[in-house]
């Protein structure tokens, strides 16, 4: 793991639970960017504002406009930005595809990606899906798997960056999927079965 990030970074991982937000902020502090439903979500609302988050409404133009223009100044300030390019979350068995519109502010304040591959594992050092926030999986159901699964960790891996500069966002955004699901040894499945839920990521709304 980095001692430090570049001045203008994007994280750029993969979304396996509400509980990613929570790990990755325990390393590195950062503003996620998020569908504005998320917001009234029964405590994981209140987690995703307390860590610092970023709402966005999707299907609107005129707010992805201003959502692309906010998030490629606070790159440009700095401001460290987390994105789930995949707009949903799974099982943490495949890497699906990403959405490339979030890649743009990246590329408009000239800022460095992050590649960042994220697992959880039990006890033995295999993947766990508890904790999975996917499917049909209700935020109880969800809450129950992790507080009573006995000792697992989370695993963050930081890929190779990748610069934003000069680059198209859609070659960007197959890049850092690939990169990511190589590291974790896991599919890139032309269709995506295994996750259904969009919760942390308005990855239909033209950033």
């Amino acid at each position: 793991m980095p001692k430090a990030l570049p001045p203008r970074c994007m994280l750029v991982m993969n979304h396996i639970s509400w509980l990613d937000i929570i790990v990755i902020n325990a390393h590195f502090p950062a503003t996620f960017v998020a569908k504005s439903e998320i917001r009234d979500w029964p405590l994981v609302g209140w987690l995703c504002t307390q860590v610092g988050t970023l709402y966005i409404e999707r299907g609107k133009r005129a707010a992805a406009r201003q959502a692309r223009e906010t998030i490629s100044e606070m790159l440009a300030r700095g401001t460290l930005i987390a994105v789930c390019p995949e707009g949903k979350t799974s099982s943490g068995q495949s890497v699906g595809h990403f959405h490339a519109a979030l890649f743009q502010p990246a590329i408009d304040a000239e800022a460095m990606l992050q590649p960042v591959a994220l697992r959880y594992l039990d006890p033995t050092g295999r993947h766990t899906e508890a904790a999975a926030y996917a499917g049909d999986t209700t935020l109880l159901q969800s809450l129950w798997a992790i507080v009573s699964t006995r000792h697992m960790r989370s695993q963050i891996e930081f890929l190779t960056p990748i610069a934003a500069i000069g680059a198209s966002r859609r070659p960007l955004a197959e890049q850092t999927a690939t990169a990511i699901a190589v590291a974790l040894g896991v599919r890139r499945p032309r269709s995506v079965h295994m996750a259904t839920r969009t919760d942390a990521d308005p990855a239909d709304t033209q950033v």
